[in-house]
């Protein structure tokens, strides 16, 4: 018999890959599935985060290709928004992956609403429950200099896929 390789590139534990840009992505907030989004950290203690599981920190690019995704959309679950598909505008953040609807089409939750999320540039992206925005994709808090953490604002990380063996 003949083995053959398989040609898919490789993601970290708990990452799912985004093909046509060769990028591995959390699934989750981290975290993960099921638990509370980790706030109330600093940029600084999120890219650490990140580092100590050997990954790092999305860039802004990154991050919005993913909520993007197939079709340059607006919202990571389509073009037009949906106020019951995500955690937005509601009085608390909740569990990872908890609005079962709330993702995009390979996997990946909770882009548009729960916490919103740091990326390595110090920018604060995706809308958070308790912010009164729709969580868009493109959405992006200026570099926020006044405080260094956030109740609202945690993260997730990214990875280059590795080609398979």
């Amino acid at each position: 018999a003949v083995v053959v390789a398989d040609p898919r590139p490789i993601c970290p534990n708990s990452m799912l890959h985004l093909a046509e840009k060769s990028l591995c992505i959390d699934a989750y907030e981290s975290p993960g599935l099921g638990l509370l989004p980790a706030t109330s950290i600093s940029l600084q203690d999120a890219r650490r985060a990140c580092e100590a599981r050997g990954v790092r920190l999305c860039l802004a690019t990154e991050w919005e290709s993913a909520c993007r995704h197939k079709g340059n959309q607006s919202f990571g679950y389509g073009n037009r928004y949906r106020a019951e598909i995500c955690n937005l505008q509601s009085e608390k953040l909740g569990p990872a992956g908890g609005k079962g609807e709330c993702h995009t089409d390979i996997g990946v939750y909770d882009l548009n609403g729960n916490a919103a999320e740091w990326v390595h540039e110090g920018e604060i992206r995706g809308g958070s429950a308790l912010d009164g925005s729709t969580g868009r994709c493109s959405l992006a808090r200026a570099k926020p200099e006044a405080a260094p953490s956030y109740s609202d604002v945690g993260f997730r990380c990214c990875a280059d896929a590795i080609a398979s063996p």
